[in-house]
């Protein structure tokens, strides 16, 4: 009996650390592929999860890049370039489980990110974002390096979750253009000077979108879509002294858009050319003060919709 006790106690403490062993296992793969994403695949644990598996979602993407990430790399060893991007992933990523996201891969400098939930948590994480990195850059000043910046693009759409690859390779993925068009919306921020930019579909689902500082950008034309896609921002993010100046300037702005989509050129001009004499960096003025100029000398289709060359 006692040798069977003893048996018994030691398969007990086997079970117990196998348990904990599996436990910890799963904890890992879960630094890999997301809780959230086996949520939203229906599974409980990746031990679950299998080729095929796929799900329909509507979310928020959200694509973040560091600003001027090539030229910066180039001034750092490799060891250093790794340090750099933890450095400031470590700063980003717990911003956007704090706002109901999670990260669903990280591409070098740059993150992609879903949001299952509202769209405003997306905005608030990308607020958020900014704020993390200022308080980074006022550390790096200390140590003598340069501050950076960030752009962030947001877009929500019906979105495919699944696994791909091989049964002996896998990986979650999100597959859907909608994706594409949440990247191509965080390119347009170096174009406009944006610090957040989002689709009119984003901006119009947003709870209360005058909560936010905003304006219209512009419409612009995207690979694979028939149809414009109007571009916002939300500048809560920006440095405050651009803030600042952007709603100084915003019903000059917003007085030249009207005359602009009207081909009142000559007036339009005008509002963009007050707006920089108050905002010189503001690139989106400058952007359409440049059209105006340019189609008051060779003029515009009859069809002509304001769609933006960019």
């Amino acid at each position: 009996n006692k040798e069977l006790r003893e048996a018994n106690d030691f398969l007990e403490e086997r079970v117990k650390e196998r348990t904990a062993e599996l436990a910890q296992l799963n904890t890992v793969y879960q630094c890999f592929v997301p809780q959230e994403f086996l949520s939203l695949l229906d599974k409980e644990s990746i031990l679950e999860i299998t080729l095929g598996d796929q799900n329909k979602k509507r979310m928020t993407v959200m694509f973040a890049d560091v600003r001027g990430w090539t030229t910066l790399s180039e001034t750092m060893s490799p060891q250093e370039n790794f340090s750099f991007i933890n450095a400031y992933l470590k700063r980003v990523s717990p911003v956007i489980k704090e706002h109901n996201g999670f990260i669903d891969q990280y591409y070098g400098d740059g993150v992609m990110a879903l949001f299952p939930g509202s769209p405003d948590d997306a905005v608030q994480a990308a607020i958020a974002m900014h704020g993390a990195v200022a308080e980074y850059n006022a550390e790096r000043e200390k140590e003598g390096f340069r501050p950076i910046g960030i752009g962030v693009g947001l877009h929500i759409g019906n979105l495919m979750l699944g696994i791909i690859g091989s049964e002996d390779r896998m990986q979650g993925a999100v597959v859907a253009d909608d994706v594409n068009l949440a990247s191509r919306l965080e390119g347009l921020t170096r174009i406009y000077g944006s610090s957040i930019t989002l689709s009119e579909t984003t901006f119009s689902q947003l709870e209360d979108p005058d909560r936010y500082r905003h304006r219209f950008v512009d419409k612009v034309r995207v690979n694979g879509k028939k149809n414009p896609v109007a571009v916002h921002e939300v500048f809560n993010g920006d440095p405050q002294g651009v803030v600042e100046l952007k709603d100084q300037t915003k019903t000059l702005f917003e007085a030249g858009l009207r005359l602009y989509y009207d081909r009142k050129f000559s007036e339009a001009s005008v509002q963009f050319n007050q707006v920089l004499q108050t905002n010189p960096e503001d690139k989106a003025a400058r952007i359409y003060l440049e059209r105006s100029a340019r189609y008051m000398v060779s003029g515009v289709p009859d069809d002509w919709q304001g769609i933006g060359d960019v």
